[in-house]
C-alpha cells in the first residue's frame, strides 16, 4: 500500500474522531446553557468552549477538502503508468525524440551519444532500442581518437550500421580530425557492405581528398544506387601533387545518379577537380533533382557540345561565388521547367555572361532571386547618380524576371545606397515599375542614410511589396544619432518577417534544406 492509500485509509478515522469531539462539545454547550444566568463564574468558560467549537468546525471543513484532494491524487496515480510498464512501441517512440534532426556528434566522446546511454540503462531498454532499426539510421564517422594507438575508433559507426537492419542510412563524416590516413582502409571495410543502403553522404568543410576518395572508392563498385538521394561536400582542402599521399578523386558518376540534392562547395582545386562531363553525367541521371548548389566550385571544361539537361523538379539553384566561366558552362545546358525556382548567383557583367544569364532567366520561371555583388569588380558604382538607370546589365536582368516575387540583395558594400535608390526610382519615374509582381524584398546588411530609408518607406507604400527585411542593417558613416533614430522608426513601419533562418546564407551543411522546405518555397507557393 503506497503513501496516498495509507493516508486515505486513516483520514476517515480522524474525521470520526472530530465528529465525536464536536458532539461532546455540543453537549457541554447545552449543559452550560442551562446553568443559572447569574453564574458569572462560568461565563468565561462558555466563551472558551464556543471558540473551541468554531475551531473544530474549521478543522472539519479542512479535513473535507483534504479528503477530496487525496482522493483525486489516488485516482490520478492509478492512471499514470510507470515507465517500466510502458508498452515497447511507446517506449521506442520516446527514444526517437532523443535523436537530433541533424545528427552530428558535438562531444569528442562518441560513447556519450544518447542512444548509447539509453542502451546502458537496463536490459529492457537495451532490447527495445536495438530492435528498432529506425533509431540507428544516422551514422557518424567522427573523430573519436583512441588514446592508446591514435587510430580512429570506428566501433560505434559500425555498430550503428549493423543495427540499422534494412533501413536506409544517412552517413556523416566528422571534423577534419578524422583525417588520419591510416584509418581510411578500415573505414572502407566497414562502409563497403552497406553502400547499397546509403541515403545521404555528408562531408564537412575542409574534408581531405583522401577521405572523399576513400568513400567514393567504396561506392564505385556499384553501377548505381537506388537509395542515395543526397550528396553534400562542404569543401575539400587543396592538395599538393608533390605530396606522397596525393590522390585525385575518382567520381563514381553512375553511383551518384538519382540524386534529389547535390551540394558542392570549394571544389576545383588540386585533387578535387570535377570535369564538365562528370558533372553533366550526374545531373542527367538525376531528373528528380530539387537542390543544386555549386558554390565556389570550379568545373573543368571538356570543350564538348553536351545535350540539354532537363531538371523538371529543381527548386533551388545556387551558383554563388562561382567563376563566370562556370556560368557559361552550366546555364546554357539547364532546362528548369518547375515554377518558382530560387536562383542565386554573383552579379556578372562579362560580354559573354550577360546574354547567357538573361536567356536562362527568360526561359525559366524564377520566383526568388539572390543577387550578390563582388566589390572588387564594381568599385566605380558608388560614383553613379542612379545605379539601375545607368546599369543596362541589371536592367536586362530585371526585365527578364516578370514572375519574380522574392528579391534578395547583398548590400553590404559602398554602393548599397545607389542600388536601393535606383530600385526606388523605377517606381517613381518609370512608365511601369520593374518587377511588378515583387512582394518580398530582403536587403542583407544594408547601409542606409535617412534619405534612403525615407524613400524605401515610400517604395513600400506604392509597390505591391508585402514585406521588406533589413537583417543586420546599419546607418552609413557620418549619420547623426537623431537620424539613426528616425531611420529605425521608419523601418519599424514596414512589415518584416522575423524568421532568422531565412538569412542563414552561409550555412551549407545544416540550414539550406530547412530554409527551402519551411520558409521560402512555402511562402512563394502561398502567394501564388
Amino acid at each position: 500500500m503506497d503513501t496516498l492509500e495509507r493516508l486515505l485509509a486513516i483520514e476517515p478515522q480522524l474525521s470520526q474522531m472530530s465528529q465525536t469531539f464536536l458532539e461532546n462539545c455540543s453537549a457541554l454547550k447545552s449543559t452550560v446553557s442551562d446553568l443559572p444566568s447569574d453564574t458569572s463564574a462560568l461565563e468565561a468558560v462558555t466563551c472558551r468552549i464556543r471558540s473551541r467549537l468554531d475551531s473544530i468546525k474549521e478543522i472539519e471543513r479542512t479535513l473535507a477538502e483534504s479528503h477530496a484532494v487525496l482522493k483525486g491524487l489516488v485516482n490520478l496515480s492509478s492512471k499514470i503508468v510507470p515507465i517500466q510498464r510502458m508498452p515497447p512501441e511507446v517506449l521506442s517512440y520516446v527514444f526517437t525524440h532523443t535523436i537530433p534532426e541533424y545528427c552530428a556528434f558535438e562531444s569528442p566522446d562518441q560513447w556519450s551519444h544518447p542512444l548509447v546511454v539509453i542502451t546502458s540503462v537496463c536490459t529492457r531498454w537495451r532490447q527495445i532500442a536495438i530492435q528498432n532499426s529506425s533509431l540507428w539510421i544516422h551514422v557518424d564517422f567522427t573523430s573519436g581518437l583512441r588514446s592508446d594507438n591514435l587510430i580512429c575508433d570506428f566501433n560505434l559507426p559500425g555498430l550503428f550500421l549493423e543495427r540499422s537492419g534494412d533501413k536506409l542510412v544517412h552517413v556523416h563524416f566528422g571534423p577534419p580530425e578524422l583525417n588520419v590516413v591510416q584509418a581510411f582502409d578500415r573505414m572502407f571495410r566497414i562502409l563497403a557492405p552497406y553502400v547499397h543502403r546509403i541515403s545521404s553522404l555528408n562531408f564537412p568543410s575542409d574534408s581531405t581528398v583522401e577521405l572523399v576518395g576513400c568513400v567514393f572508392e567504396a561506392c564505385s563498385g556499384y553501377a548505381s544506387s537506388p537509395a542515395l538521394t543526397s550528396l553534400l561536400i562542404g569543401s575539400i582542402e587543396p592538395k599538393d601533387r608533390r605530396d606522397d599521399t596525393y590522390i585525385g578523386i575518382g567520381w563514381p558518376t553512375d553511383f551518384l545518379c538519382g540524386l534529389t540534392s547535390l551540394q558542392f562547395g570549394g571544389l576545383g582545386w588540386e585533387g578535387s577537380k570535377i570535369h564538365q562531363g562528370e558533372l553533366f553525367s550526374i545531373l542527367s541521371g538525376s531528373p528528380a533533382l530539387k537542390v543544386l548548389e555549386l558554390r565556389s566550385t570550379m568545373i573543368m571544361s571538356d570543350y564538348l557540345d553536351h545535350p540539354m539537361i532537363d531538371l523538371p523538379e529543381l527548386q533551388y539553384l545556387n551558383l554563388r561565388k562561382t567563376d563566370e566561366g562556370v556560368l557559361l558552362l552550366i546555364l546554357p545546358k539547364l532546362a528548369c521547367t518547375r515554377k518558382d525556382l530560387h536562383f542565386e548567383f554573383n552579379y556578372a557583367e562579362g560580354l559573354e555572361s550577360v546574354p547567357v544569364i538573361t536567356a536562362f532567366m527568360a526561359r525559366t520561371h524564377i520566383g526568388a532571386l539572390g543577387l550578390w555583388f563582388d566589390p572588387d569588380c564594381h568599385h566605380s558604382w558608388s560614383r553613379r547618380r542612379n545605379f539601375l538607370q545607368d546599369c543596362s546589365i541589371l536592367e536586362q536582368y530585371f526585365l527578364a524576371l516578370d514572375g519574380l516575387r522574392v528579391l534578395i540583395l547583398e548590400l553590404n558594400r559602398a554602393y548599397a545606397r545607389r542600388i536601393l535608390d535606383g530600385l526606388i526610382v523605377t517606381v517613381e519615374e518609370a512608365v511601369r515599375p520593374r518587377l511588378p509582381g515583387l512582394n518580398a524584398l530582403v536587403c542583407l546588411e544594408a547601409a542606409l542614410n535617412l534619405q534612403s530609408a525615407t524613400r524605401m518607406k515610400s517604395y513600400f507604400d506604392v509597390s505591391s511589396l508585402r514585406t521588406i527585411d533589413f537583417p543586420e542593417y546599419r546607418a552609413e558613416e557620418g549619420v547623426s544619432e537623431e537620424d539613426e533614430n528616425l531611420i529605425d522608426r521608419l523601418l519599424e513601419e514596414i512589415p518584416c518577417n522575423e524568421d532568422e533562418r531565412k538569412f542563414n546564407f552561409d550555412d551549407m551543411e545544416g540550414g539550406w534544406n530547412d530554409f527551402i522546405r519551411d520558409v521560402l518555397m512555402e511562402n512563394i507557393a502561398s502567394h501564388g
